[in-house]
């Protein structure tokens, strides 16, 4: 190998450097994004279980009346984490509920 081989072979030793710095720039934005979509989800999932359990126990007390059934939708998504007025979340419950698709009514919804 002459020297203006090494020379030049020499001068181009810092572009890996370069390379691998941007793919790793690459892969931690790509991580930090996949850590927050799984991070989203997993709030999503507890939300929806806080009004899934919700809406049942509203459904069992709406024989007791629609105070009743308000109250223990209420304490059930409580329960789940999901307080009302408290940390910004606010439960939102309907005990006169009508099914769009099929027209029944007598449901209990629950939006957290």
């Amino acid at each position: 190998m002459n020297v203006r081989t090494r020379n030049r072979l020499h001068a181009q030793r810092g572009q890996t450097l370069v390379l691998v710095a941007l793919a790793m720039l690459a892969l931690m934005g790509v991580t930090a994004l996949a850590t927050d979509s799984a991070y989203y989800r997993y709030e999503q999932r507890l939300q929806q279980t806080a009004a899934d359990a919700g809406a049942i126990a509203g459904l069992q007390e709406l024989s007791n009346g629609r105070a009743a059934a308000t109250a223990a939708a209420k304490a059930d998504a409580s329960s789940n984490g999901f307080t009302d007025g408290s940390n910004g979340v606010t439960v939102d419950v309907n005990t006169s509920y009508v099914d769009s698709f099929t027209g029944s009514s007598g449901g209990v919804q629950v939006q957290v």
